[in-house]
């Protein structure tokens, strides 16, 4: 359904109009509303009648609403066995990703792989990139042995540190051109650079976007398919924001390090949250340390490099890391009863909602100016 209205910000009213996917859920209250923009393509510059022309940026908007739910009911369902999930994505080879690895209580394995359409549209990325700076460094290069005459100062500055210039740089030496109304072979290949490159990063970003939805949506069906074959789920509790932020030391790591964004494993602990209170399964999260470097066996130490995906431990157990890794995750949920683990299981919504929608906007001016009372909460407010 095609609706519009008005959005405010500050003293200015914007008007937009939008496709309304779907009614607000029954029972539900509307919290609160935000207009996000997303460039989908940077200023193209084109030649039209012996002229440069310059084409703004294209950009998609979308209008988040947060609502508040009522408790969903619990679902009453048989009993249901237990599972441990490895999240670590891992190259396995040149045409599968493992991003999780599951092992249930009766000793079944499984292993997500990224599907292999997600791979292609990933490569293909990397490949128009190598492009985007092929072109690049090939004009950087003409620059450097013609560069244009009678260039301003500012534009002169550019190219004294042309080798540390990114693509802004050299769109903003073209600009600077075009304004002093220069002409000649480098300001046409400045032109014909910077049509191309446009082309190039409106083909990569629609790519991108796209691999991103087809990744979310195996996901969410993923993680959906998990919650209703299993009661518990155990995971572990990572900082994938630490595990991030380490620099790959040997040329295994930095190799799988390519296929970090790829694999967006927040994105998948998400819908893991997400599906566990709509299919009634507990979601437990146990400490991660010594989960890969123990052995389920014996508990001792497990020797060889990380990379490897087989290790051995002191007594001469062998043993896929990952399973090893579940086992552990099993064992300690098994003799703690999972009491003393942090767990999501079915309840109120609302609350996990209103803070994934703070933490992923990261709106300071929602999580330090607007309070809300228990009033607020209540049917009668607002």
């Amino acid at each position: 359904m095609l609706t519009d209205g008005y959005f405010r910000v500050q003293d200015v009213t914007l008007p937009f109009r939008l496709v309304y996917h779907r009614p607000l859920p029954a029972g539900g209250y509307l919290k609160a509303a935000t207009l996000v923009g997303t460039q989908t393509a940077p200023p193209v510059y084109r030649r039209q009648g012996g002229t440069v022309v310059q084409r703004p940026a294209r950009w998609q908007w979308r209008l988040c609403l947060t609502v508040e739910l009522p408790p969903a009911p619990r679902i009453a369902r048989p009993p249901r066995q237990a599972a441990a999930i490895d999240v670590g994505y891992r190259v396995l080879d040149q045409d599968r990703v493992q991003v999780a690895l599951v092992l249930a209580e009766d000793g079944t394995v499984e292993r997500l792989i990224l599907p292999e359409p997600i791979l292609r549209s990933f490569r293909y990325l990397r490949e128009l990139q190598q492009r985007i700076d092929t072109e690049t460094e090939q004009l950087k290069q003409v620059l450097r042995e013609r560069p244009p005459a009678g260039l301003p100062e500012a534009a002169q500055r550019l190219l004294s540190v042309l080798t540390k210039v990114r693509d802004g740089g050299l769109r903003r030496l073209l600009a600077l051109c075009l304004e002093a109304q220069l002409d000649g072979p480098a300001v046409e290949r400045l032109t014909a650079w910077a049509a191309r490159v446009s082309s190039l990063r409106r083909e990569a970003a629609g790519l991108r976007q796209r691999m991103i939805r087809h990744r979310n949506w195996w996901y969410q069906n993923q993680a959906a398919r998990l919650c209703r074959a299993f009661g518990t789920l155990v995971i572990e509790a990572l900082d994938l924001r630490e595990l991030a932020e380490q620099e790959p030391t040997t040329p295994v790591q930095q190799e799988a390090a390519k296929y970090r964004q790829l694999a967006g494993l927040s994105r998948f602990r998400a819908a893991l949250q997400h599906a566990a209170p709509r299919a009634g399964t507990t979601l437990v999260q146990i400490p991660a340390a010594g989960t890969t470097a123990r052995c389920a066996a014996c508990g001792r130490a497990m020797l060889g490099p990380r990379e490897e995906q087989v290790l051995r431990c002191e007594q001469g157990h062998v043993a896929d890391q990952d399973v090893n890794a579940c086992r552990n995750l099993l064992q300690q949920w098994q003799a703690s009863a999972g009491a003393a683990a942090s767990q999501t299981g079915p309840g109120p919504r609302r609350w996990t909602r209103l803070r994934g929608f703070l933490s992923l906007l990261r709106c300071k001016y929602l999580s330090t100016q607007v309070i809300w009372s228990a009033a607020d909460l209540s049917p009668g407010g607002r």
